[in-house]
């Protein structure tokens, strides 16, 4: 990565190690340090998440009619305000405060820094794989780096280093190229993204991204549970399964950007969505912790490939609204997270960890089905040109209704 580019991976970098340090172990500071029930901590989760919807869409709206840098500096700006106030917020309403303004506000940051990789004509070819690799490397690492710090000097260090690293997102973003945006764009912004394709073009790809994340994270809740109870294995076997299934996400990531040119998008995510459904099964069917890694292969393929080419087949499915359309994504996948914990919950309780799983599979399956269901556009049929070379002119073209 260089250029634009590179400040921008580095952005997203500073971004993701933020968000996977602080939110790690927010709920364990909410419940252990501010005394929260674990019901509390749930509210608290979901306020973020419905306030961030709010926040990003608001803000992507004003990128696509003025594209600036200003809004991914400012959400990491606020939420490293939110985070430095954190840990000296001893009370339940002042975190229900913060959750739902600084803290919401720091969700807008990953949809905008990604339009502007979009945007910018000298990052056009790679940028969406790799900056997805770089936000998966972070993933992998932060979670780690926020259990030495805690270890070392507790939650109120922890906060204050995400603070930091949100801080050096805001800078490095502040650095990158102006991003440009269509003239069609601004003039244009006020249209609706359901009248730019018709409801059910809108319906099926937004309820298939949002039923994916409810998988995923449905399964994130149950395997470790799965680890421990059902195949008997010590909790340090979470850690390995989760951090092979980072290194499998990074590498798949990276190999989007050599994908070519004659695999379009609309196949790479089918691909990606069905081999999740193989990833449920396998999982179910596992007896051994051996036999789980191995699973972790087609699992972390297909977040890879769904959050790298999901990302892009919505800028160019609902182009010239490069912002908007990411934080359509985006907003999906944070409406999957909320119903997840509730969806998991109630299964595991009433059937079991292995069914669980295969409850998960077939959410992935009903995502992979809906999608295929798509009507196939031009823009669907064309090459991932997004992974390999694309041609920033061809961007300038109004989408089909």
């Amino acid at each position: 990565m260089r250029g634009t580019t590179g400040r921008l991976g580095l952005a997203v970098l500073m971004l993701g190690l933020a968000d996977a340090m602080a939110k790690s172990y927010f709920v364990l500071f909410t419940v252990g340090t501010v005394g929260a029930t674990p019901a509390q901590a749930g509210l608290l989760a979901t306020l973020t998440g419905a306030a961030g919807i709010v926040v990003s869409s608001w803000w992507a709206r004003r990128y696509d009619r003025h594209p600036a840098r200003r809004y991914a500096v400012a959400a990491c700006v606020l939420g490293a305000a939110g985070y430095a106030l954190l840990a000296t917020t001893p009370s339940f309403a002042g975190l229900v405060a913060l959750s739902v303004t600084l803290l919401a506000a720091v969700q807008a940051a990953f949809p905008q820094l990604f339009a502007a990789a979009h945007s910018d004509a000298s990052t056009a070819g790679r940028p969406i794989a790799v900056l997805r690799s770089v936000w998966s490397l972070a993933w992998a690492v932060g979670p780690l780096v926020g259990a030495v710090i805690v270890t070392w000097r507790g939650y109120g260090a922890l906060f204050t280093a995400a603070a930091v690293a949100l801080l050096a997102a805001a800078a490095f973003a502040a650095t990158t190229r102006r991003p440009t945006t269509p003239v069609e764009s601004r003039t244009n912004a006020a249209s609706s993204l359901v009248a730019l394709r018709g409801r059910s073009f809108w319906f099926r790809v937004v309820g298939c991204v949002v039923l994916f994340h409810l998988a995923m994270f449905s399964g994130s809740f149950v395997l470790p549970l799965f680890i421990t109870d059902e195949l008997a294995q010590p909790p340090s076997a979470v850690g390995v399964m989760f951090s092979v299934c980072a290194a499998v996400e990074i590498a798949a990531a990276l190999a989007l950007a050599r994908v070519p040119d004659r695999i379009s998008a609309r196949s790479l995510l089918c691909g990606g969505l069905a081999t999740f459904v193989v990833f449920f099964v396998m999982a179910a069917a596992a007896s051994r912790l051996a036999w789980l890694l191995v699973a972790q292969v087609p699992r972390g393929v297909a977040i890879a490939v769904v959050g790298a080419v999901g990302i892009r087949f919505f800028q160019e499915a609902f182009a010239p609204f490069t912002a908007r359309a990411t934080t359509l994504f985006a907003n999906a996948v944070t409406v999957g997270l909320l119903l997840s914990g509730v969806l998991a919950g109630v299964v595991v309780e009433n059937l079991g960890y292995r069914a669980a799983l295969l409850a998960c599979a077939g959410i992935a399956l009903l995502a992979t089905l809906l999608f295929a269901s798509v009507p196939t556009s031009r823009t669907d049929s064309e090459p991932a040109r997004g992974m390999v070379a694309d041609d920033p002119h061809a961007r300038t073209a109004p989408p089909e209704s």
